[in-house]
């Protein structure tokens, strides 16, 4: 810690801010894993070359064998042999290598290190004193250990869904691959609005009324009734005003309808009931002249 202090430019005394100190830790720790993934890169080259080399010179010495005339045996043991070093070539060098290619695993731990570092910006505050950035800095390199590489990966697969992408070829269907990976950040991460900065304003749902519940058929029907021309079916000031003059007919003053939200339930039905009785006829076909006239025909029925 007193190295990482020095590299922070902490090193002749006071509080050093301990946050920096924890970002001398991690160029650190990313220095030696740079350092070790070369290391297993060149080695799973190195297994490659020489796999290639015991081929090779297994097939060389079979020929020579074949040449001098060998016996069978002679050239069935020297296969083996040199079959058996190849495998053994892959046993060693799987001891310290992953299934991926090195330079796949570097890229998911520099994905894994990114994260670690914007999480560790997100909530710097905590790091007030040496146990907190030696903790931090603690686990950022387990990062880059064998285990925790191999148990990220097993997740990262493990977690992965597949989702059917829709296709016009006809030739098969194709797979997206999304993973816990892909997700959002978890609300803990997320960055709480400023007091300066106003919330998004939000529209209350509409509240539905009697007025809702009749569709542009069943307003049709009434305009119809009331010799509204035309009868499209929108409930319009003009629909509005012949509801208000068929009330009057009726020796009713309903002022309440002409404002939007005041035709009810109880209109509604009076109104639909007496076009069934009119049996859809037009006002012309019932020899009425206007909605007040049709308001005093119905209470006369």
């Amino acid at each position: 810690m007193e190295s990482l202090r020095a590299d922070a430019e902490y090193a002749y005394g006071g509080t050093p801010n301990w946050y920096d100190v924890t970002l001398a830790g991690y160029n650190y720790v990313d220095d030696r894993c740079s350092i070790y993934f070369d290391s297993i890169f060149k080695l799973n080259r190195q297994r490659e070359a020489a796999k290639s080399g015991i081929s090779a010179f297994g097939q060389t010495t079979n020929a020579i064998l074949g040449v001098t005339g060998a016996t069978q045996l002679s050239m069935t043991v020297v296969a083996q042999a040199f079959g058996l070093a190849s495998n053994l070539t892959d046993v060693v060098a799987g001891t310290y290598l992953y299934e991926l290619p090195p330079a796949t695993t570097k890229k998911f731990v520099g994905e894994l290190a990114r994260a670690y570092r914007d999480g560790t910006a997100r909530q710097k505050g905590s790091i007030d004193s040496a146990p907190a950035a030696y903790g931090y800095i603690r686990g950022y390199l387990d990062l880059c250990l064998p285990a925790t590489i191999e148990g990220e990966l097993v997740e990262h697969v493990g977690s992965a869904v597949a989702v059917a992408n829709p296709t016009t070829s006809g030739s098969g269907v194709d797979l997206r691959i999304a993973s816990e990976g892909n997700l959002p950040l978890p609300r803990s991460f997320e960055r709480p609005p400023s007091a300066t900065t106003p919330l998004p304003r939000t529209r209350a749902p509409k509240k539905l009324t009697a007025e809702d519940g009749l569709s542009r058929v069943g307003w049709s029907e009434i305009q119809t009734l009331l010799c509204v021309e035309p009868a499209d079916g929108i409930l319009g000031k003009t629909t509005r005003q012949a509801i208000f003059d068929f009330y009057q007919g009726r020796g009713d003053k309903r002022e309440d309808v002409l404002k939007v939200g005041g035709i009810n339930n109880s209109d509604t039905h009076l109104l639909q009931n007496i076009q069934v009785l009119s049996k859809g006829k037009t006002c012309v076909e019932r020899g009425v002249t206007n909605a007040q006239t049709v308001g005093q025909l119905s209470r006369e029925q």
